[in-house]
Formats: C-alpha cells, structure tokens, sequence
C-alpha cells in the first residue's frame, strides 16, 4: 500500500515538474533543443547520440533526486528536531526554515552545512562508535520510533 502511494506521489511529482517546464517553454523563458544530428545516418552516429541524451537525462534525474533527498532529511527531518529539543517546536521549524531559505540563495553556506555536518559525523562517531552513529542517525532521521 505504501509503495503505491510512493509511485502516485513519485508520478504526481513528476507530471508537475514537467508540466513547469512546459509553460516556461510555451512563455519563451526556456526552449527545447535536439543536438546537432549528423548529416550521415550511420548507425553508430545515432547510437552515440542517444547515448548521449540518455546519459544526460540520468545524470540529471541523479542529481535531482539526490538534493531533493538531502534537502528532505536535512531540513525537514534532523534540522528541525534537533533545534526543538533546545528552542522549542515552533522555533525549531521557523529557524529549519529561515536555514532552507538561506541555503537556497548562498552556495557558500552549503558548504558551511557540509563542514559542520562533517564535524558533527567525526564527533559522534568517536564519541558513540560508528554503531552508534548509525543508530542515532536512522532513529533521527524516522518519525517513528525504531530504536
């Protein structure tokens, strides 16, 4: 039951996205291309081509789903729980969300985020073990409780 809400969610998702890039075409904000098809109809020609366009379509989709993923479990999951145990519910999201806001328009502070939760990995995995980081890093990371 799950796996089909996931791939109605994962479709839905999908069709919106697209249906964005379809209107930026349609107002002339962005436009579709074909690279330069060869003048021969060499097989090999048309086989690189596609693999070309494939290779791109999947190193995009990669991609996407990577951020998203990581913005996801960053912002909306670790971020917000962590702050809350010190500050509160309410403060914990505003400032998750003010965090999401300010990553988005300074690629700089990625990097901070990156070095902190590099420091913060190094310290509880010495701290707790390499178990123990695994354990606290899953139990955080669900809303339910699995530990």
């Amino acid at each position: 039951m799950q796996l089909i809400e996931f791939l109605k969610s994962l479709v839905g998702g999908v069709m919106f996205i697209f249906s964005i890039h379809v209107v930026n075409a349609f107002l002339g904000c962005a436009s579709f291309s074909w690279p330069h098809i060869p003048p021969s109809l060499d097989v090999m020609a048309w086989l690189k081509l596609c693999g070309q366009m494939g290779l791109l379509i999947v190193q995009g989709t990669v991609m996407a789903s990577a951020i998203s993923f990581v913005e996801e479990l960053l912002f909306r999951s670790w971020l917000p729980q962590e702050i809350a145990a010190d500050l509160g519910y309410h403060r914990g999201i505003i400032i998750s969300g003010l965090a999401f806001s300010f990553l988005q328009r300074f690629v700089f502070f990625l990097e901070l985020c990156f070095a902190y939760a590099i420091h913060v990995c190094i310290i509880h995995a010495l701290h707790f073990g390499f178990k123990g980081q695994l354990t606290a890093f899953f139990c955080s990371s669900f809303p339910k409780k699995c530990c």
